[in-house]
């Protein structure tokens, strides 16, 4: 039979990994799926930018592109 270790900071050590210890994957955690990254997001100028939505308005306000604005170049 495999067995699955990892470290758990919490505890210090290495500990099995076994159907009791796994949990979920909140997705609403991971940058990558959503959009925790804009919580309390500030412009330089002070400007709230915490929401996709309010920095996408503030780039364009104010002029400014972001790299992917440039996928083609």
């Amino acid at each position: 039979m495999r067995r699955k270790w990892v470290y758990d900071k919490d505890v210090g050590e290495m500990v099995e990994v076994t159907a009791e210890r796994i949990s979920p994957v909140d997705t609403r955690t991971d940058a990558l799926w959503g959009d925790r990254h804009y919580d309390g997001l500030q412009a330089p100028d002070g400007a709230d930018i915490s929401s996709r939505k309010k920095h996408r308005e503030y780039m364009k306000r104010m002029g400014y592109a972001t790299a992917d604005d440039f996928k083609e170049s």
